[in-house]
């Protein structure tokens, strides 16, 4: 059996990697090739490199900023944003990405021209959806209701694309938890692996849509950038809640005792006391 995967999103503004809230606010976090240097360490299955800048559907890809972040990515890397041409999605695999991420509205002859001439693999689905209705729906038309996401999720399927990414718009930053229902859904009508995406805000969010449903993976976003060996610590934590994932690396925090909020939590003095005879590993930063 396949092992499910955990991914890492990095959303980019204007050249800035950002925390987004609601898809209104965003929140400066820092360069894009930092964030996958320090994911691609900290042992992420895979990079989400999402351009959310307003300008994006004009100018088109930002192929210096990939070429830059897949030079320090070393698991595979999706790139999404103000992708709308075979040519653009030539540029994109050419400067290191794996996949393209479409999230725009579906446009049939695109998927089949990027299908034929790349595989399925290399395009990715992206469905936004909303429970409420809103000026964001309008901007480019990408975000449906809840109600339209199966039919979107079985046409993306019949056009040929390799997997899907459900994303609630609603529960983005709010650390809620994922819409596990709907994913749940969506995974048992479709053949093709389901990504879930917005509102994980710690691990049993995460824990629970393995359970809960049939996605393949899970990417997450706001809660990479709170503590160094954020990826490690959860993938431990899922761990114990007996979902087996990749290997994360060195750190394997067998003994550690770990917060609910995925945070390392204080030794006892005496264990402190006793590090001072015990060697210890150099720890990987």
């Amino acid at each position: 059996m396949l092992l499910k995967r955990l991914g890492g999103s990095i959303l980019v503004r204007d050249g800035i990697a950002v925390q987004s809230f609601g898809f209104r606010r965003h929140l400066p976090v820092g360069s894009p090739e930092v964030s996958s240097e320090f994911l691609n360490r900290w042992g992420i299955d895979e990079i989400c490199l999402l351009d959310i800048s307003g300008n994006r559907t004009q100018r088109g890809p930002d192929i210096e900023m990939i070429r830059r972040v897949a030079a320090k990515a070393f698991v595979p890397l999706c790139y999404g944003g103000g992708v709308t041409s075979l040519d653009q999605v030539r540029q994109i695999i050419a400067a290191g990405a794996d996949k393209v991420l479409i999230r725009s509205k579906f446009i049939e002859s695109l998927f089949h021209e990027v299908v034929d001439s790349f595989g399925a693999q290399a395009l990715v689905a992206c469905i936004d959806y909303s429970s409420k209705k809103s000026d964001i729906a309008s901007r480019d038309g990408s975000i449906v209701s809840r109600d339209e996401v199966l039919d979107y999720a079985l046409r993306a399927e019949k056009f040929g694309v390799g997997e899907l990414l459900i994303q609630s718009t609603d529960r983005d930053g709010l650390a809620c938890g994922l819409d596990c229902d709907l994913i749940a859904e969506v995974s048992r009508r479709v053949q093709i692996p389901v990504i879930a995406m917005g509102g994980v805000g710690r691990s049993e969010h995460i824990a629970e849509c393995l359970n809960m449903t049939e996605a393949s993976a899970v990417v997450v976003g706001n809660i990479l950038n709170h503590c160094e060996h954020s990826v490690m610590l959860i993938k431990k934590q899922l761990q114990r809640m007996g979902h087996d994932l990749r290997s994360s690396g060195r750190c394997k925090y067998e003994l550690v005792p770990i917060s609910t909020e995925d945070r390392l939590l204080k030794r006892s003095e005496s264990y402190l006391d006793d590090l001072g005879f015990i060697k210890v590993d150099r720890e990987v930063i």
